[in-house]
């Protein structure tokens, strides 16, 4: 039976797993949800934080009364 090349391969040493092989793109799909994953995090830290948030809507807003000012 022939190995699916996309299928992630484990590298092993004395019987231990130590890597894995991946599709470049199942590499890249690793990396975005980790990307958001951390994005996702530094939101919810900034919530309990209590930072202000304002839209982008009243940002820009506020940007065009200072620069008009």
């Amino acid at each position: 039976m022939a190995r699916d090349p996309y299928k992630p391969q484990m590298v092993v040493r004395n019987g231990k797993p130590v890597a894995v092989l991946v599709s470049i793109e199942a590499y890249e799909a690793l990396l975005e949800a980790a990307e958001q994953a951390a994005d996702l995090r530094a939101i919810r830290a900034m919530k309990k934080a209590d930072w202000e948030t304002v839209s982008f809507d009243e940002y820009l807003r506020s940007k065009r009364r200072r620069a008009s000012a």
